[in-house]
């Protein structure tokens, strides 16, 4: 059973957040046919139940970003404890990098990498000889992937946010007019709609924190 599950979710990320332009396609024509429908049959959704639906959402998208939200600051947090180990191992006097002196001198992350890759020069990877450049190539690398994985999660953590207010905003939108939306029988295809964001925004979170964490 756990497969089954574990397979669909792959199955419908995959389409939700790797083929964006299809889906969103595909959701439009879906909602176009709702709106006719709901029109033609005259189908009604009580406003209660609009009222029900949207403010619902609001609370469990408010939910997304704010789990996702501990999630990305304790992967920075992670992140910038490693950077500030780092910066401790190479200044120490022990350690063969400390030889260069004040090539080392860096109090962040972004400092120390700039003066490792003046260190090191434009030379690649098999041309680097001695144990001090072997250790300052291996110091580079490090640091670049700290540097990327912290670029990786605000930017992705921007993205998650502004979409996902985007969709708090378009419910609060349709909690304010649940009125008219019952009025015109729009309700069918308003709940859609809003659902549909909200998976869309469920499996955002879900793909950001797994390869946040991971």
């Amino acid at each position: 059973m756990e497969e089954i599950v574990y397979k669909t979710y792959q199955y419908i990320g995959d389409y939700l957040t790797g083929r964006r332009r299809q889906f969103f396609i595909l959701a439009t024509l879906l909602i176009i046919i709702l709106i006719a429908l709901s029109i033609y049959f005259k189908i009604e959704i009580p406003q209660e139940t609009l009222y029900w639906v949207f403010s619902s959402i609001v609370q469990a998208l408010l939910a997304f970003v704010a789990l996702f939200g501990v999630v990305a600051v304790f992967k920075l947090q992670n992140i910038h404890t490693n950077e500030e180990r780092l910066i401790e191992e190479l200044n120490k006097g022990k350690s063969l990098l400390a030889i260069l002196g004040g090539v080392l001198s860096a109090t962040s992350a972004e400092e120390l990498l700039n003066n490792i890759k003046r260190a090191i020069g434009d030379k690649d990877e098999r041309a680097i000889s001695g144990d001090i450049y072997k250790q300052l190539w291996i110091a580079k690398e490090r640091l670049e992937t700290y540097r990327w994985a912290t670029g990786f999660v605000r930017e992705f953590m921007l993205k998650f946010i502004i979409y996902t207010f985007g969709v708090v905003i378009l419910s609060l939108i349709f909690l304010a007019t649940s009125h008219f939306i019952f009025q015109y029988n729009l309700g069918l295809p308003a709940i859609f709609l809003i659902i549909l964001l909200t998976v869309y925004s469920l499996f955002l979170a879900i793909k950001g924190t797994a390869e946040t964490l991971f």
